[in-house]
């Protein structure tokens, strides 16, 4: 379904963590006796998924599978993907959605490995933080050490105008 398509799929990937949240909250909100009153409630949601060839790479299934994958990153580039949806909803004092409006989008970065060899990827597979990332290696923790360029995260300055956005009516609107 989405083969070729991993920007629709990061986007949507994203959708599905805000609607998850939003769903939570609106189930387990209690409101304090003082505050029984509408409240308007920002979520972000964001996910990350890797593009090589256009193929969509998930989390690897097996230490040998994640050790081949690593090892095809070696001085080559590929896509990174960031979907992020905002959800902003209003809620009424009796806890029930007035307003929800919505903004999503995706960033690409290319990430370019360093040249890899197979006791280095064999090491860094024997470490276990492969097996539970998109791709099969996290930038944040060891797998950074793997990667000779990159630019690649949370794209604050579009998250922060999509939450203005969605904000900017309710501000001051209780006031």
């Amino acid at each position: 379904k989405y083969h070729g398509k991993a920007k629709e799929l990061v986007v949507e990937y994203a959708k599905h963590k805000a609607i998850d949240v939003k769903q939570q909250i609106i189930r387990n909100r209690t409101l304090s006796p003082v505050e029984h009153s509408a409240a308007t409630i920002l979520i972000i949601g964001c996910d990350t998924v890797i593009e090589q060839d256009g193929v969509i790479l998930e989390k690897p299934t097996s230490e040998e599978e994640a050790k081949t994958r690593i090892l095809s990153y070696s001085r080559n580039t590929h896509s990174v993907l960031s979907g992020v949806y905002v959800v902003c909803i209003t809620l009424d004092a009796a806890n029930k959605v007035v307003s929800e409006t919505t903004e999503s989008f995706f960033s690409e970065t290319e990430v370019t490995f360093a040249d890899l060899d197979e006791e280095l990827v064999q090491a860094y597979v024997d470490t276990k933080e492969p097996m539970d990332k998109a791709g099969g290696y996290g930038i944040q923790e060891i797998g950074a050490t793997l990667i000779q360029k990159i630019n690649v995260g949370l794209p604050v300055h579009s998250t922060s105008a999509a939450m203005y956005k969605l904000l900017s009516p309710h501000v001051g609107a209780d006031s």
